[in-house]
């Protein structure tokens, strides 16, 4: 993960150093990645989820590595703009720690489900049997 924030990092022009579980952009203090920032427990619940709800398996087989791709990049997103904000804005590095992009990233993943349930179920629903006596 540090190697893909690195690289992003570069690709947007900044230079950065990587050493261990730390990213910086040169000249600041840079982000430490702990094990919680990995994403780990959010692609669980994610992967859980999607297992756990009825649907075709085909469409599992796909939809889990689609959201688990998305989820990874919405993290190396959050964990550059962190890192360009201990360079730039270092006073709003916590609260967008904390906060700011964890809802952004727990809004995504609730898009993804939602997307599972509503969307890709639809036609599973239609093939249940209305089983309603009125």
């Amino acid at each position: 993960m540090v190697q893909a924030n690195s690289g992003f990092l570069n690709l947007l022009g900044f230079e950065t150093t990587s050493y261990g579980k730390v990213i910086r952009i040169i000249n600041s203090p840079g982000v430490y990645l702990d094990r919680g920032c990995l994403a780990r427990n959010l692609l669980g619940l994610y992967v859980g989820f999607i297992i756990a709800y009825p649907g075709a398996i085909k469409k599992k087989l796909w939809y889990i590595p689609l959201g688990i791709l998305i989820i990874n990049i919405l993290n190396i997103f959050r964990l550059s703009g962190l890192a360009y904000l201990s360079k730039f804005y270092p006073e709003y590095v916590d609260f967008n720690h904390h906060y700011g992009f964890k809802i952004i990233v727990f809004a995504f993943i609730l898009l993804l489900w939602y997307f599972w349930v509503f969307k890709m179920n639809e036609k599973s629903k239609e093939e249940t049997p209305n089983t309603d006596p009125n």
